[in-house]
C-alpha cells in the first residue's frame, strides 16, 4: 500500500519525501510541504509555472495533520483541485 494513496489518485509526482517533508509536482506546479519537528504546524509552498506562489505560508492549527493532509491542503488552498473532487477520492470515515 502507498504512503500517499490519494496523492498517488491524484498521479502527483512525489520528488522527494523526508521524515516532515514533501516535495512535489502537480499540473507544472512545484508543492513543498513541511515543518520542523512533529508537534509543529506545516508550512505549505506552492511556485506555479510564472513563478507567482497561490500558496505560500503556515497551515494553522494542522500540528496534528499527516504530510498528506498537508499536501492534499496545499493542492485545495492552491485551488489546484476542489474540495468536492478530494472528497471522491479519499476513502469514507471509518472505512477503506
Amino acid at each position: 500500500m502507498s504512503m500517499f494513496p490519494t496523492l498517488e489518485k491524484l498521479q502527483v509526482a512525489i520528488e522527494a519525501v523526508g521524515e516532515n517533508e514533501i516535495y512535489c509536482h502537480y499540473l507544472d506546479h512545484a508543492i513543498n510541504v513541511s515543518r520542523d519537528a512533529d508537534d509543529e504546524d506545516w508550512y505549505i509552498d506552492v511556485e506555479a509555472p510564472d513563478g507567482t506562489c497561490p500558496y505560500d505560508g503556515w497551515w494553522q492549527h494542522s500540528a496534528n495533520k499527516t504530510a498528506e493532509q498537508a499536501a492534499l491542503e496545499a493542492l485545495t488552498g492552491s485551488m489546484l483541485i476542489n474540495r468536492q473532487m478530494l472528497a471522491t477520492l479519499q476513502p469514507a470515515k471509518g472505512g477503506e
